[in-house]
């Protein structure tokens, strides 16, 4: 990544935590409703591994 990307990623990370810290934009309204006690935390299948050796190089 050279400075000018790494740059643009600074400040776009400095501008969601600001609308974070403000509770502004998508983070302006309680997220506790959008929950559900029955969800399960995601997990990897087992063979996630595998999937990853035999998968071909981007």
């Amino acid at each position: 990544m050279d400075d000018r990307v790494h740059r643009r990623v600074a400040e776009a990370r400095q501008e969601i935590v600001g609308l974070l810290e403000a509770r502004q934009g998508p983070f302006s309204h309680d997220w506790a409703p959008l929950r559900y006690a029955s969800w399960q935390a995601p997990t990897l299948p087992d063979d996630v591994r595998e999937i990853v050796r035999s998968s071909p190089p981007r």
